[in-house]
């Protein structure tokens, strides 16, 4: 808990009225004492009587706030309930230390107002402007903890941002700019699963680079990295941005295919597989052509992760053993 204690030198709200006015306020107050820690009056009661502090100080506790204000000799507490009779306490009251107090209710009001008016006029007065900064500095403090909330709601900002960038990070392939082999084992139970639970059709594809392992031999990993660069784009290009193309290995990449019919999608591969022939990779003075082999296959009704890849595998390694540069689809093989 803050304790905001008064500042020490400046001038309290009933020190700032006339000599005369005080002493007549005094006399006509009735004398209160507390003991540390004693409760004068608590928020939600109703009240109609302020207090002036003479000695002692009070603590001022609100439940909505942390901070908690306390009052010295000359301040003023529950003058609201005095002009406003029957409103709800706004605070707790409390004895901060042992203290005396002057008690002005509506008695005293009435006795003033047709005794001493004069009187009465330079304490409503006073009083007011003590409301009034007393408003003001409640505006500058929320003015203030907005402040606060804006910059924690720019940070908490900020830090999903981070981690949005990290997490894209954990499953992108920092070479190719495709997702990775972690990204597939957690989106592809994804895609199964919407397979599944909505009927619609999903297409595995793995594509197989073909003799990679010579061009890094003779040309360098500098010349192998471009290989896998171009054909990295070249799947990117052919895809949609529902569907997802992954780097899985050295040279080995899966793409899953999401509301895709069985013959769109081997259109699809079949186009992939094309674009990929088209490239010319410079290599000092040569320039390589680039094929691959590819597998794929469909989802079907209770396929799990490992089944599905499974068939795009065998499906792989049918165009392998068919003299690469081929698609092998559903057991079948196509040039």
């Amino acid at each position: 808990m803050t304790l905001m204690a008064n500042e020490p030198n400046k001038q309290t709200p009933f020190a700032r009225l006339p000599t005369e006015v005080r002493d007549v306020v005094l006399d006509a107050g009735q004398l209160t004492q507390l003991a540390q820690d004693d409760v004068l009056f608590r928020q939600h009661d109703v009240g109609d009587s302020m207090y002036i502090i003479e000695t002692g100080e009070v603590r001022i506790s609100f439940e909505d706030r942390v901070e908690t204000k306390v009052l010295g000799p000359g301040q003023y507490l529950g003058e609201i309930a005095l002009f406003a009779p029957g409103v709800d306490r706004t605070a707790t009251a409390t004895a901060h230390t042992d203290c005396q107090l002057r008690v002005l209710d509506q008695h005293t009001m009435e006795q003033l107002k047709d005794q001493r008016p004069d009187v009465l006029c330079s304490l409503l007065q006073e009083t007011t402007a003590y409301l009034v900064a007393s408003e003001q500095h409640l505006v500058a403090d929320l003015r203030k903890r907005n402040a606060e909330l804006e910059r924690a709601f720019d940070y908490l900002r900020r830090t999903q941002e981070e981690l949005e960038a990290s997490d894209l990070l954990a499953h992108t392939d920092e070479l190719t700019g495709l997702y990775n082999r972690r990204c597939l084992n957690v989106q592809m139970p994804k895609f199964v699963d919407r397979a599944e639970n909505t009927r619609s059709e999903l297409a595995v594809l793995l594509v197989d680079l073909d003799k990679f392992k010579p061009i890094n031999d003779t040309y360098g990993h500098g010349v192998g990295d471009l290989v896998l660069k171009e054909v990295a784009s070249r799947l990117k290009n052919g895809t949609r941005k529902t569907d997802l193309p992954c780097r899985i290995g050295g040279d080995e990449f899966a793409i899953l295919l999401g509301n895709t019919q069985h013959d769109a999608a081997r259109e699809r591969a079949a186009s992939i597989q094309r674009s990929i022939a088209e490239l010319d990779i410079p290599a000092g003075d040569q320039t390589l052509k680039i094929t691959v082999s590819m597998g794929g296959a469909m989802y079907q009704t209770g396929d799990e992760t490992h089944t599905l890849l499974k068939r795009a595998d065998d499906s792989l390694y049918l165009a392998k053993d068919g003299g690469r540069n081929r698609l092998g689809w559903m057991g079948k093989l196509y040039e």
